[in-house]
């Protein structure tokens, strides 16, 4: 398992976002001075913002991961900036068992 897909699954779990809001995740949906995460109307189930502080676990996650896809428009994209796909987490998660993530 890539060092992207265990940023991924951390993620997912440290947040509690559902996995399509992690793989639409953009850069500019991040406030590193704020430490919040803001996802917008249009990637959320019920089209309502959401506002979520994040942790320092989630900074460090995703500090390490802007070093590697920060010119991207996506912070968890694939190497052609693209959203990554539907199935990479839970590939991932089935390595270690009967396991899935929220949505």
């Amino acid at each position: 398992m890539g060092p992207q897909t265990q940023v991924r699954l951390a993620l997912a779990i440290l947040l509690g976002k559902r996995i399509s809001e992690i793989r639409k995740m953009r850069w500019s949906d991040i406030d590193f001075e704020k430490d919040i995460c803001i996802t917008p109307v249009e990637d959320m189930k019920k089209r309502k913002c959401h506002r979520q502080t994040l942790s320092t676990q989630t900074i460090e996650r995703l500090e390490y991961v802007r070093q590697l896809t920060d010119h991207q428009k996506f912070a968890l994209a694939n190497s052609n900036d693209k959203i990554m796909s539907e199935n990479a987490m839970l590939y991932a998660l089935k390595r270690f068992g009967d396991f899935t993530t929220h949505g």
